[in-house]
C-alpha cells in the first residue's frame, strides 16, 4: 500500500476516533490500528528522507549532487545546514593558508 494511502486511512481512524460515540473495546481497537499505520508512514517518510539528495554550489560555481546523509537529521535539517557551512569555511580556511 502507498504512503497516501495509509496516512488516508490513518486520517480516516483518527476521525472516527474523534468524531463517532464508539465503545471503549472498539476505540481501542481503532487506537491501535492507528498507530500502526503511524509508524509505517514514518518508516516510509524515514525511507523517503535518506533518498533525497541535496544540490550543492562547489567554490568554482559547478553544481553538485550530495547525497542526504543517513541517520539523525537529514535533508533540510538545520544542524546540517551548518555543518556544511563549517565544513566549507574549514575549506576556505586550507585554502587561504596555501
Amino acid at each position: 500500500m502507498s504512503f497516501e494511502e495509509n496516512l488516508k486511512k490513518l486520517e480516516k481512524v483518527v476521525d472516527e476516533l474523534h468524531g463517532e460515540k464508539i465503545s471503549l473495546d472498539k476505540a481501542i481497537a481503532k487506537f491501535e490500528e492507528g498507530v500502526k499505520l503511524a509508524d509505517t508512514c514514518l518508516k516510509a517518510l524515514d525511507g523517503m528522507r535518506q533518498r533525497v539528495e541535496t544540490i550543492t554550489r562547489t567554490k568554482d560555481g559547478k553544481l553538485a549532487i550530495k547525497a542526504a546523509r543517513a541517520g539523525a537529521g537529514g535533508a533540510g535539517d538545520p544542524e546540517d545546514a551548518s555543518d556544511a557551512e563549517e565544513e566549507d569555511d574549514e575549506e576556505e580556511d586550507d585554502e587561504a593558508d596555501t
